[in-house]
């Protein structure tokens, strides 16, 4: 299903300091674009997915062999078959074994977006009052306008908010983790 890219986007901009001013004069003049981390969101959740390792033990001990693969390929078929036992037997043998592992994914995963990825959030309407009061400095800052069919904007994704935070189980992917 394709998605009707809108004609223009609009950033909110505060205009407070001269770190603000500064970053406006950037866009603006210098053609660049700060694409913030989830580190520097006001929500702690965006960008940071809930994790679920539901999948059938066979399923899930191919799935370490896998990365075994990629990520140690100086071990010998016979050791990654040996580890790959040893860590389904200790690590994921239990409800709390696969708990504890599915939080440590979503720690490790979190850390990584935390400071690596990152993020320019617009918007679709040019006078949102909340939209001005928050992100433009209680109206006090700007809206810069944006084409919507330039290069960069023509890749924008809508945002879904939910009200429940689905757990993605990359099992129900077929490629797993890399």
């Amino acid at each position: 299903m394709t998605t009707k890219v809108p004609e223009h986007f609009y950033k909110y901009r505060p205009m407070a300091t001269a770190t603000d001013i500064e970053r406006v004069e950037q866009v603006v003049l210098g053609n660049q674009l700060f694409f913030a981390t989830s580190a520097s969101f006001n929500d702690p959740f965006d960008l940071f997915p809930v994790m679920s390792l539901d999948a059938p033990a066979a399923i899930q001990r191919e799935d370490f062999v896998r990365m075994s693969r990629n990520q140690e390929p100086c071990l010998t078929e016979a050791q990654r078959q040996a580890l790959a036992d040893k860590v389904m037997k200790k690590s994921l043998a239990t409800p709390d074994d696969v708990k504890f592992a599915q939080q440590a994914i979503q720690f490790l995963l979190r850390e990584y977006l935390k400071n690596s990825v990152g993020t320019y959030c617009v918007a679709e309407i040019p006078d949102d009052l909340l939209m001005l009061a928050h992100y433009a400095d209680r109206h006090l800052g700007i809206c810069l306008e944006f084409d919507g069919y330039s290069t960069l904007m023509a890749e924008a994704q809508p945002i879904h908010y939910t009200q429940k935070r689905e757990a993605i189980n990359h099992y129900a992917d077929d490629k797993g983790f890399s």
